[in-house]
């Protein structure tokens, strides 16, 4: 019970807190508009500011865009970007499955973008200051909202520690993921996600890519207010509980016999 209501608490601060960078959110262009859930509202009404995710999977939804430009048109490869907290130290977990297309950790670099091909890291310089979309070198940086800034107020809210990011990218190519209002692509992780970890995506219409960049304002990118943000530790699974239990019994079972 206890338990519940600290979860609950650290929800209600957590949801309280985000909200006072909904401000520094608002999307100030027009270009093809991607959210990341699921979410309690259903797509396409997320705006979670940032959206509250959990487990070992998401789904990536392409809006488009306000004036409809976007609309119908399939995305180009989409980076999917996981922010960690440095100071956490976590691993980013594989991926196990793309509901369409393929996917993986790392792969060929696109769009501008820069990072290590085998473990999507993008720099061993961990990203302390201004926007995501740059760092990672992508030449359109949205809206700009993704930033520290904001990422440090969700994980505040949390009472984790703020300031530094690990940022790992997972290469996603031919999902025929397209917009507005159209089936959401599901990615599957090998683990569930840790508590704290924030997930992105940035891509371009297809049509709109030239040279290895978006042209004619053909970005696709999730801005803060549809983020995903894990504000809960992962719940352990049936099967590692079974074994803790099992553990405990035994190291009993042992001290007994040691009393005696």
């Amino acid at each position: 019970m206890t338990k519940k209501l600290l979860s609950g608490i650290t929800l209600a601060i957590f949801g309280l807190l985000v909200s006072l960078g909904a401000n520094a959110d608002n999307i100030v262009n027009d270009d093809p508009h991607l959210q990341v859930g699921p979410c309690s509202a259903g797509f396409p009404n997320c705006s979670g500011d940032p959206n509250q995710i959990s487990g070992n999977s998401i789904q990536l939804f392409d809006q488009g865009s306000s004036s409809g430009s976007g609309s119908g048109q399939a995305l180009g490869p989409i980076a999917l970007m996981l922010i960690l907290p440095t100071a956490k130290n976590y691993v980013p977990p594989s991926l196990t499955s793309v509901s369409s297309g393929s996917g993986q950790l790392g792969g060929t670099n696109f769009l501008g973008g820069s990072w290590n091909a085998s473990t999507g890291l993008v720099s061993t310089t961990p990203l302390t200051s201004g926007d995501l979309i740059n760092y990672v070198g992508f030449a359109d940086n949205g809206d700009g909202s993704n930033n520290v800034t904001n990422f440090n107020l969700s994980e505040s809210a949390i009472g984790f520690p703020t300031g530094s990011y690990n940022v790992f990218v997972y290469s996603l190519t031919n999902t025929g993921l397209s917009g507005p209002n159209n089936n959401p692509l599901t990615v599957t992780f090998g683990s569930s996600l840790q508590q704290g970890s924030i997930v992105l995506a940035y891509s371009c219409i297809g049509a709109d890519i030239s040279n290895n960049v978006c042209t004619n304002g053909g970005t696709a990118f999730v801005p803060w207010t549809t983020a995903g943000f894990v504000p809960t530790a992962p719940t352990p699974e049936p099967g590692s509980m079974l074994l803790l239990g099992t553990g405990l019994l035994g190291l009993g079972s042992f001290v007994r016999r040691r009393v005696l």
